[in-house]
């Protein structure tokens, strides 16, 4: 959105290829970034996440997906997560999943919403971390370059599933 304030890793920073197109559109719509690469104390980066935030990060996004939807008068299985912290550790979040992903596949997500498309950028620690927790629901995977054609055909539109699309 045009003229706003965004806090992300743009990867940017050292003109990496992928991502300059983006920082072009940024700078098209005036929009502010707070690149967390250059967040510093001296050389050193502060802010820096792998895996678990990505776990952390896909749960928690899960949980406000179903809080969301369930405002909007959509009830789905997310629901039933609770925050990150609610849980001792890795396997009880694992376990909720698991009851997440079973009512999926017996009762399905909203047929007026599916499929729901999640996408997941980079191919890092934390996005690794954030596909492991996805993978854990029926899903498909799209590749980006397909994401299009597979949503205009009305055959994909599977409400037992997830897709998740990694750019």
């Amino acid at each position: 959105m045009a003229n706003k304030t965004y806090f992300f890793f743009s990867h940017t920073i050292k003109a990496q290829p992928y991502n300059m197109p983006l920082l072009d559109k940024m700078l098209e719509l005036n929009i502010r970034m707070i690149d967390f690469e250059r967040i510093r104390s001296g050389k050193e980066r502060l802010v820096a996440f792998g895996r678990f935030a990505g776990i952390a990060g896909a749960f928690d996004f899960l949980r406000g997906v179903g809080e969301y939807l369930l405002e909007k008068k959509f009830q789905t299985p997310f629901v039933y997560l609770g925050s990150t912290y609610m849980y001792c550790d890795f396997g009880e979040m694992c376990h909720a999943l698991k009851g997440v992903s079973k009512a999926i596949t017996s009762s399905g997500l909203p047929k007026s919403l599916s499929p729901i498309v999640f996408a997941v950028t980079g191919t890092g620690r934390c996005a690794s971390g954030s596909l492991e927790v996805l993978e854990q629901l029926p899903h498909i995977k799209v590749p980006p370059s397909e994401l299009r054609a597979f949503l205009a055909d009305k055959a994909n539109h599977n409400n037992k599933r997830i897709v998740i699309s990694q750019f």
